[in-house]
């Protein structure tokens, strides 16, 4: 127990249903040299596409200090039917689809137009969970136990005891990374703890110094761990190439090295912009939540899109 209390962090599946997003705020409009630019949370887009869920209503706020004299700004959209948009700049996502929302900033003989692509899709059921077995069923196909142990901070023999008596106490779920150095020690309690490797759920991370050789980061991590897969990958968080990681981490489900991939540290405004970039919808994002800081907008918008909310606590010795 002295070994267990040493782990850093508490990895759990998080049970909230999916709630409503009205109100929210997708879009500011912003003039920049003579073009508008749409900017989500803290991701400008440029013709660039966001992902809302069916019955999603967002609004466009437009902005445009550098422009002299009376300004009016008009909406409109390409396919009313699947996203419509009102003369103040309410979006609403009607069924699932692709379509254009173009903005028009007039002021004097000055006008400025952008576009934002918006993929709506359908609202997912809500992830399975069975408290009689305590795992959760991801979309992935695997099921996923609801608590277990991170190992960030613990090396060499540490790490070994510390995880391996917690498999001996039925923790199921272990959680490390690339970053942590510690893979090879984590593979080796699994290998030892005579436990048949199905029954064991491995989580490791990919970090955004690794996104531009993904292939390379993940044939490592595999040997590192040496358990003949990985269950679940994570990207950590976003960065440059996380799409090219992204999809490196979709081939290797593929090819079998790989059961479930997914994000941490992922928000609502990142989630729009990924999204629709890849093909396998994440099974998991990871991020910190606890009864100290809790993020229930993100909760409702991962679970539904069909993604398993994992939150992660740090505990500290």
């Amino acid at each position: 127990m002295k070994q267990i209390r040493k782990v850093i962090a508490l990895c759990m599946a998080v049970v909230l249903l999916a709630g409503s997003f009205s109100g929210q705020t997708i879009a500011e409009a912003k003039s920049s040299k003579g073009k508008v630019t749409l900017k989500v949370g803290k991701t400008n887009y440029t013709k660039r596409t966001c992902q809302l869920v069916k019955g999603q209503k967002v609004s466009v706020k437009v902005k445009t200090s550098n422009l002299k004299g009376k300004k009016k700004v008009t909406y409109s959209s390409s396919h009313e039917k699947i996203v419509s948009v009102s003369s103040k700049g309410r979006i609403y996502a009607k069924k699932k689809g692709t379509a254009k929302i173009k903005v028009v900033v007039t002021s004097e003989k000055k006008k400025m137009t952008s576009w934002l692509k918006i993929k709506v899709v359908n609202k997912a059921k809500s992830p399975k969970f069975d408290f009689k077995r305590k795992t959760v069923k991801l979309n992935s196909g695997y099921s996923m136990p609801l608590n277990g142990i991170g190992t960030y901070s613990l090396e060499g023999d540490e790490c070994v005891k510390s995880v391996s008596e917690a498999l001996k106490r039925g923790v199921r779920l272990i959680d490390t990374a690339y970053m942590y150095d510690n893979e090879r020690e984590v593979g080796k309690a699994v290998r030892e703890s005579g436990i048949p490797r199905e029954k064991i759920f491995v989580t490791t991370k990919l970090y955004p110094d690794q996104y531009d050789n993904p292939e390379k980061a993940i044939n490592d991590s595999l040997k590192r761990l040496n358990i003949d897969y990985i269950d679940l990958l994570l990207l950590h968080h976003p960065g440059e190439n996380d799409v090219k990681a992204y999809q490196a981490m979709e081939k290797a489900v593929r090819q079998g090295k790989v059961r479930s991939i997914g994000l941490s540290n992922w928000y609502i405004e990142e989630l729009q912009e990924f999204l629709p970039q890849v093909s396998i919808t994440p099974a998991v994002v990871q991020n910190e939540i606890h009864p100290y800081y809790q993020e229930s907008k993100v909760i409702n918008y991962v679970h539904s899109l069909g993604i398993v909310m994992e939150g992660c606590l740090s505990v500290y010795p």
